[in-house]
Parts: structure tokens; sequence; C-alpha cells
């Protein structure tokens, strides 16, 4: 599985950015979740533990039109550090591969009250995201720039601004 993390420091902002996912990898079945396995991406943000969860052909109100994205909060080591409710600002991103003026982005802050946003108590909470993020129409064939040697880059951004 492709991965890397590339930490970048600007005024006032630091976001790191994950990108992932070979549609050629044995842990892409396009029927479940590309993160079989929750190791892969794994990401702390200045503390919090994260993860992205990719449904290839999509999951809930998207299941078999739209791929899905999703944002996982894990318990981490330094969740008694941290203010909860997590409510940092994330931003999804499907890159455009050929042009790069395409890129399809989705952004969200964490309801304070939800679930998903709370400190783990388990695991992993519930995911937040997009079931219906993009249609998979785009992802498919020839003129798609989202899809290049079996693979799509997804970024995922948390803004730490006001941490």
């Amino acid at each position: 599985m492709s991965f890397s993390s590339v930490l970048q420091t600007e005024l006032f902002k630091v976001t790191v950015e994950c990108y992932f996912w070979s549609l050629s990898d044995e842990y892409c079945d396009c029927s479940v979740c590309a993160f079989g396995n929750m190791s892969y991406g794994i990401v702390y943000w200045l503390g919090y533990k994260m993860f992205g969860r990719v449904y290839l052909n999509g999951d809930g109100g998207g299941r078999s039109t739209h791929l899905s994205l999703f944002v996982v909060v894990a318990r981490g080591n330094f969740d008694a550090l941290l203010r909860w409710p997590f409510t940092q600002r994330v931003t999804l991103t499907l890159l455009d591969q050929v042009a790069g003026r395409q890129h399809v982005t989705e952004a969200f802050r964490p309801d304070r009250s939800s679930a998903a946003a709370q400190r783990p108590v388990a695991d992993t909470n519930v995911a937040t995201g997009f079931p219906r993020f993009v249609p998979l129409a785009s992802l498919d064939g020839p003129q798609s720039v989202y899809v290049r040697d079996d693979t799509m880059y997804i970024r995922i951004s948390v803004d730490c601004r006001d941490l």
C-alpha cells in the first residue's frame, strides 16, 4: 500500500497530509472498506490519533454509487492531555492527477455532541465524513483525472490553528 505523510508548518497552521490507496492492492476489495487493517494510515495530528477510511464501492447512502470517505478518531497515548471534544476542521481531497485543477474537496468540523468527536473509550470512535464523496462514474474510464496506473491519491488535512 503506498503511503506517505508530509508535515507542513505554515503561519498559524499545522497540517498533516496523508496520501494513500492503490487500487491494485490486496486490501482494496471494492465491496468493503479499503482499510481492512486500521494500522494503515494512522497519523497523529498534534496528539490526536486518527486514520482515514475509504469505501471504494460506497457505504451507507453512497453504496454502489459513490466513493465514501471518512475520518476516524482512535484512542491514543496522549488523550488525557488533549482538548475534547475534537472540533478541528477536517478537509478531505481527492487529487486530480492530470492537471491539478479538478480536485474534489469537502470539509467539515465535527459536531461537538457527536460520538465521533468525543474522547475515545473504545479503540476507535464512529467514523465521520461523506458517504457520497464522489460519484463512481467520475473514477471510471480513461478520461478520469483521479485514477492513474490503478492509483488514486486522497489528502486528509486537519486545521490545527485553534489548538
